[in-house]
């Protein structure tokens, strides 16, 4: 892993030493530079250069970036491993939430072409992710309350449409006193509610109370 880092961060430092010796030959002022501008193997032989003196430094270097990555890394996998397996998915899932926020900023700085402002636009795209990551952390269990309560309340509606299903039915006092609608009910071939008036009641009650 550390070679592939090393051969990695060499070959950054070539494109770098490239980025820069081109910018230098085409746009510096600096008199030195004119013997290199006098031919175009000469202009050749200058970027090459940079690109040999950048990649070396960063070959230097890359002991150190790769010392810092892995404490980097060992630090993530102690603070990840603390986490349960909740906590990680809403942290994946706010980071992505301030990834797609940051991305309405980030289309903009990346537009103006500049690498500083793609710099810029790295660093809120970072930042964005682990503000995100760690709200929906933090908020994990008034999260999962509001989805429970989203739940319940799609149940609920569920539930009251499947018992209001169908026209509702009046019932008078002589199909009560049969009795057979009883049965009929527990069949479920009746749909809807059954509605019973309250002068049906009142009568059914004085034929209760009646002698006969």
């Amino acid at each position: 892993m550390k070679k592939w880092l090393r051969g990695l961060f060499t070959l950054i430092g070539i494109g770098i030493g490239y980025i820069i010796g081109e910018a230098l030959i085409n746009k510096s002022e600096l008199a030195i530079l004119d013997y290199f501008r006098q031919s175009t193997g000469l202009t050749i032989l200058f970027v090459v250069l940079s690109m040999i003196l950048f990649g070396i430094i960063m070959l230097l270097i890359s002991p150190w970036i790769n010392t810092g990555i892995f404490k980097l890394m060992d630090r993530l996998e102690k603070n990840i491993q603390t986490l349960s397996a909740n906590e990680m998915l809403f942290g994946a899932a706010g980071a992505i939430v301030g990834l797609v926020i940051a991305s309405f900023f980030v289309s903009i700085l990346v537009g103006m072409k500049n690498i500083v402002w793609t710099g810029v636009a790295l660093l809120i795209s970072i930042f964005m992710a682990v503000l995100g990551a760690d709200i929906a952390i933090k908020k994990k269990e008034e999260l999962i309350n509001m989805f429970s309560n989203l739940k319940k309340i799609n149940n609920k509606d569920k539930k009251n449409k499947s018992i209001s299903r169908g026209d509702p039915k009046v019932l008078d006092t002589s199909v009560i006193i049969d009795g057979r609608i009883f049965d009929i009910c527990q069949t479920g071939f009746i749909e809807g509610a059954l509605v019973i008036p309250n002068f049906v009641l009142e009568e059914l009650r004085h034929i209760a109370d009646s002698s006969e």
